[in-house]
């Protein structure tokens, strides 16, 4: 079984990785920027016209191969975080303004809008979904379909569901591409990105970092930036407890049939903590679990359990597994992204929480952390629900 299939689409498409053996920064940096997925890339292009020198650091060989590539790359907005009306109205903004930058930037990250379906075992539920979504339906101009058993049926090609909602508005992309185009902006002795480059230690030093890479030496930065998702507790333990872990368990079908890819809709799906969507012929699904000390990244067990969980939703797939992905994600325990300084370390910032599909509220929430490190604060609209003050002790 073979990787990431959000990477290894992107090399079909002649996409290289992110060019990060450039020597470490002289003289030091501003910000350092620990963690390159969707957190660490928004952050350092929301930095890109500012006059602040960023220095990103990626523990793997490219960015946007973390947490960031495990998910659906669903960026409308993440009902798993989207809690509060705050969070909701902020999840839009983001979405706008990033559905934006994509159009404007031409950014290379097969941005397709195609809607999305909410998928309950009870169509009761249904209701509570549509609910749950009123904001976005006002916001966008939509009309949200709640569909019983026998819509579902026809729908999605599967008996497995009571009922649900059919959202128009909703976006998709290629989560590791979007990552990656995020980064590529001009580099300057000011701008530059670090990956395979293993962080052993951050200390502080007088009124500035020590951030030790194994092998490469010492980076200098006035200030540092964790947007170290599932690891961020190794560099902040107080936060240890305060985020909850998931597994993320991918696969992709190898291209289907053309009698069975049209029996399906061209919406991005979920059903709780699972999610499907088709991309390049393919059906792709993800399978949340509860984290715990037995994990192995690359369980075949796990791929196994997956796959029977994604041919069980939908007999009519026939085509094998080709590639199998996995990984940890995290969230806060109050479900609401932690943006902002750290309490009682000045200077020391984190940015993460993000959930399985971080685009939901990454780019908004890179332009408010860019805020915070220049000003100390922000005029993002609902930002300040993301603060760790009150929080975190």
């Amino acid at each position: 079984m073979r990787g990431n299939y959000w990477v290894n689409k992107a090399r079909e498409q002649n996409i290289p990785p992110v060019e990060g053996g450039a020597p470490l920064p002289r003289g030091g940096v501003d910000v350092a920027i620990i963690g390159g997925g969707a957190a660490g890339a928004c952050l350092y292009n929301a930095l890109e016209h500012t006059n602040v020198s960023a220095c990103l650091v990626e523990t793997s060989l490219d960015v946007g191969c973390g947490a960031t590539g495990r998910g659906a790359g669903i960026i409308t907005w993440n009902n798993e975080l989207a809690t509060s009306e705050e969070t909701r109205r902020f999840s839009l903004q983001n979405n706008r303004m990033l559905r934006s930058a994509i159009n404007n930037l031409n950014f290379d990250c097969d941005f397709a809008g195609n809607g999305h379906i909410y998928m309950t075992e009870y169509h009761k539920h249904a209701e509570f979904m549509v609910s749950d979504n009123s904001l976005i339906l006002h916001q966008e101009g939509e009309t949200m379909v709640i569909a019983n058993a026998d819509e579902m049926l026809s729908a999605v090609s599967s008996d497995k569901f009571g009922g649900g909602v059919i959202l128009p508005s909703a976006y998709t992309v290629n989560p590791y591409k979007l990552a990656h185009a995020l980064t590529l902006i001009e580099k300057s002795p000011a701008r530059r990105v670090l990956t395979d480059a293993h962080v052993e230690s951050v200390n502080k030093s007088g009124n500035n970092f020590k951030v030790k890479i194994r092998d490469r030496g010492t980076i200098t930065a006035r200030k540092v930036v964790y947007c170290t998702g599932a690891r961020t507790k190794d560099f902040v333990p107080e936060l240890d407890g305060f985020l909850n872990l998931s597994v993320m368990h991918s696969v992709a079908t190898k291209p289907l049939n053309d009698k069975y890819y049209y029996a399906f809709p061209p919406h991005s799906m979920s059903n709780g903590h699972r999610w499907f969507r088709l991309s390049n012929g393919r059906m792709i699904m993800g399978d949340s679990r509860e984290f715990n000390d037995d994990f192995e990244e690359s369980s075949e067990l796990s791929f196994r359990k997956t796959q029977s969980v994604l041919y069980d939703t939908f007999p009519l797939i026939e085509s094998e597994v080709e590639f199998g992905w996995s990984g940890l994600t995290c969230i806060a325990k109050d479900n609401i992204p932690l943006i902002g300084e750290i309490p009682n370390r000045t200077n020391e910032f984190v940015f993460t929480g993000l959930g399985s599909n971080p685009f939901c509220f990454a780019f908004l929430g890179g332009i408010v952390m860019a805020d915070h490190l220049i000003s100390g604060h922000t005029k993002i609209e609902n930002a300040e629900i993301f603060s760790l003050k009150g929080r975190i002790k």
